[in-house]
């Protein structure tokens, strides 16, 4: 049923307004958490580990977690909230949005949901195809889970399927647009393929500041610069420019504007702080599954 058959537009417009609001008091609560090293959820240390009260911060590598734990956060809490959590974390943290690589040109297109969270030796990743969500193979529906500890395999795709709640099936909905009356406000959980996409790149330009550490870069940039037709360049006035950004910060692609007569056009992409995106190998069952 759409929404629109049980509310009007200034209710519904109400739900957005109340949702929104709540979520950003409860970002800036977790924030606040974590600034304390304090699990929002649980309220316990987020150091702290006790084996009869699993909670999604064991997946920090608390002293005590191990590899036969991991199954209990899993089967303990739904998807929406182990993504949430883990989301949430690294964008609290002095390095958001960078450390989430859910660019949709990195993964499998055949995927529905892929991306990899990374947080200094930590790295997690998820992923579902069409398959896994329609339950293929009798596991119902599920999805998948990678943990990796300094590069090092520490919970496989292959582990486990996890499965997936009625509500995390809704989720999914609003997340892919099924329910377009709903808003699904993921500003405080976006990673990089939001901020490729969502955020206007003019604005984005001008937020940017050049830096020599390429290493935790956010973004790479190039820009390139063309005379009008019938007149020149001239050398002096880019070296300048050049020596001007690397004093400043200030990205060519904005200073190279006082230069009346040429065309600048900016490229953007992915910097190397961005975590690698994590691969699902392809796996065909004898029914010829396209869970993968």
């Amino acid at each position: 049923m759409n929404l629109r058959d049980r509310y009007t537009s200034d209710e519904i417009e109400q739900i957005n307004k109340q949702f929104y609001e709540q979520n950003e008091k409860d970002f800036h609560e977790f924030k606040n958490s974590v600034r304390k090293g304090q699990c929002w959820l649980c309220k316990d240390g987020l150091s702290t580990f006790d084996e009869t009260k699993p909670c999604p911060h064991w997946l920090l590598m608390p002293a005590g977690f191990r590899k036969k734990h991991v199954k209990h956060v899993l089967n303990g809490f739904s998807y929406d909230v182990i993504e949430g959590f883990l989301r949430w974390y690294v964008n609290a943290g002095d390095a958001p949005f960078r450390s989430i690589n859910d660019i949709e040109g990195e993964h499998d297109p055949s995927f529905i949901r892929a991306f990899t969270i990374k947080d200094d030796k930590l790295e997690w990743s998820f992923s579902f195809a069409k398959g896994c969500l329609q339950g293929q193979d009798g596991h119902g529906p599920h999805y998948h889970f990678q943990m990796r500890v300094d590069d090092r395999p520490f919970f496989n795709y292959s582990n486990y399927h996890i499965k997936l709640s009625s509500n995390d099936l809704q989720m999914l909905k609003v997340q892919t647009g099924e329910h377009p009356d709903i808003v699904f406000d993921d500003r405080y959980a976006m990673g990089m393929e939001g901020i490729m996409t969502k955020v206007d790149p003019k604005f984005l330009m001008q937020s940017l500041k050049t830096t020599d550490d390429e290493a935790n870069a956010m973004f790479h940039m190039q820009t390139m610069v063309v005379a009008e037709p019938g007149t020149e360049i001239s050398g002096d006035d880019i070296a300048d420019l050049i020596e001007e950004s690397r004093r400043t910060g200030v990205p060519m692609a904005q200073l190279v504007k006082r230069i009346s007569n040429v065309r600048a056009s900016v490229f953007i992409e992915p910097g190397d702080a961005v975590p690698k995106a994590a691969q699902r190998k392809k796996v065909r069952t004898k029914k010829q599954s396209d869970d993968q």
